[in-house]
């Protein structure tokens, strides 16, 4: 039984693929969404999102009630999830950053799309990057910070990182600054001659799939709009610009105010909260099934698909 399991939570999902989307890192096919809904139809309640968002801020909610979210609005969800929900009459949260809506370059998911779409697995994409960090100006740098490190003990809440993985989201995300990694992987992708502009071209949702989604009964809601790894420690003025921005595009997409979102990468501290809660959010999730020592209607757990898919041996 996977802790928790029982509490009120939501199920987190984010890649899928198919012929047009490439497999990737935790990425699941619409088979495999469509067995686990079968499942979870079976030994929960899922609720629909406004539901949950009424139940969650009056503390209705019942043991076994879950809800359905996916984060940072990719084409694929659109593509292949959608209609699987649809099929099972579910609707979900749809947390959204904003960053490629007013076609800013965001390079987190190019990035990923990268190293899903030009090598084999993981392992091979690590070797390479590893590599390019030994030719760089930063390679001292990062030798000296892997000599205190320990990956058991880092990320123990997502028991489906490898080591490797570790690994690479500490040195992402504490020993590079953004710039400095944008340039590494930026430099792997010119190497191997490939067009930045055509990797981004099929990879999030637009303005008009936003206010389908919307009209036909999906929750959206906030996931900053630059989706930093390590929000929490930007200063609280980048905090509440991230918001801010994030919370005006999307409510002036679908033309409602916003009241859900979800916490990128985990990332948020007491500052995060307060600027949430000055923006008027009721419901906010994180990204782990970790309960907090007091339950905030911004922190409700949630479990990674990859985990059921792994417990039920999908």
């Amino acid at each position: 039984m996977i802790h928790g399991i029982e509490d009120p939570h939501g199920i987190m999902f984010h890649h899928f693929h198919d012929e047009n989307h490439p497999i990737g890192q935790g990425s699941i096919s619409s088979s495999q969404l469509d067995d686990l809904l079968n499942i979870l139809k079976k030994t929960h309640i899922i609720l629909e999102p406004y539901e949950w968002f009424k139940k969650s801020i009056t503390n209705t909610l019942k043991k076994r009630e879950i809800c359905i979210t996916l984060d940072d609005n990719l084409k694929c969800q659109i593509d292949i999830a959608e209609p699987v929900f649809r099929n099972h009459g579910i609707s979900a949260f749809w947390f959204v950053y904003s960053s490629p809506l007013i076609n800013e370059k965001e390079y987190l998911e190019i990035f990923r799309f990268f190293r899903s779409k030009y090598f084999s697995d993981f392992d091979s994409f690590f070797k390479a990057f590893m590599q390019t960090v030994q030719k760089s100006d930063y390679e001292q740098v990062i030798n000296n910070a892997l000599k205190s490190f320990d990956p058991s003990n880092y990320l123990k809440a997502f028991p489906f990182y490898s080591t490797k993985d570790r690994i690479f989201r500490f040195l992402r995300d504490h020993v590079l600054n953004k710039l400095q990694y944008d340039q590494l992987m930026i430099s792997m992708i010119n190497e191997m001659n490939i067009d930045v502009k055509n990797i981004s071209e099929n990879l999030w949702n637009a303005k008009g799939d936003l206010l389908k989604l919307s009209k036909s009964g999906h929750f959206l809601g906030l996931h900053s709009h630059s989706h930093p790894t390590n929000l929490k420690v930007l200063p609280e003025k980048s905090q509440l610009d991230e918001y801010h921005r994030n919370n005006e595009i999307l409510s002036s997409i679908i033309d409602q105010p916003i009241k859900a979102m979800s916490h990128p990468c985990n990332s948020y501290n007491e500052i995060t909260l307060e600027i949430l809660q000055s923006l008027g959010i009721k419901l906010g999730f994180r990204s782990n099934m970790k309960k907090t020592a007091n339950l905030n209607h911004l922190e409700y757990p949630r479990i990674d698909h990859s985990i059921l898919i792994k417990n039920f041996g999908l």
